[in-house]
């Protein structure tokens, strides 16, 4: 089962639950197939500490996604 495979089948029973997703896998999926799936965030492996922190702020506070590598600077 994929990460996406799994989020599909964890929201039947919890589809309120924030998600973020953190890969290190480099296969291309769409942003309109993540937002679809419930995914708020992604996050490229290594995962720097502040990023996840980021994240995680962003994900409690509302519904957009969002992408991120482990070199790109702190928004």
């Amino acid at each position: 089962m994929t990460g996406l495979e799994l989020v599909r089948e964890a929201r039947k029973t919890r589809p309120d639950v924030p998600v973020i997703m953190c890969t290190g896998f480099g296969k291309t999926v769409s942003e309109s197939e993540l937002a679809d799936a419930g995914i708020r965030e992604v996050l490229m492996k290594p995962i720097i500490l502040r990023q996840l922190a980021d994240a995680i702020r962003r994900a409690l506070d509302g519904p957009r996604l969002r992408t991120a590598s482990p070199t790109a600077p702190p928004s």
